[in-house]
């Protein structure tokens, strides 16, 4: 399966760097979004969505996908989940949920 020019630009064209302001699940969202235009088989899809994903990564983002040892991400499953622990970890959804439950 190869990735046309114009996919990789458009995912290039919404990177996530890292930042505290960013949401990672929108992200996520957004890039599953743009890969499923792809015409793809059911074997193929999760391929895609792999091979694509560093290129919708920019500073922080990208240097913590780098720092995974080649052929330690395999799924894109394990990536979501990784990719949602670093950058949206626990402690964050729970200082948010406080600031939801205690608004007045």
């Amino acid at each position: 399966m190869e990735l046309k020019p114009t996919l990789l630009s458009l995912i290039g064209s919404h990177p996530f760097a890292g930042m505290d302001h960013e949401d990672p699940y929108t992200h996520l969202y957004t890039f599953m979004e743009l890969c499923s235009t792809i015409r793809a088989s059911n074997k193929d899809v999760e391929a895609v969505y792999l091979r694509a994903f560093p290129f919708s990564l920019a500073g922080k983002a990208k240097t913590w996908l780098q720092s995974h040892p080649n052929k330690s991400l395999n799924t894109l499953e394990e990536v979501e989940e990784k990719f949602i622990a670093r950058f949206f970890p626990p402690s964050r959804f729970i200082s948010a949920k406080s600031a939801i439950a205690t608004f007045s």
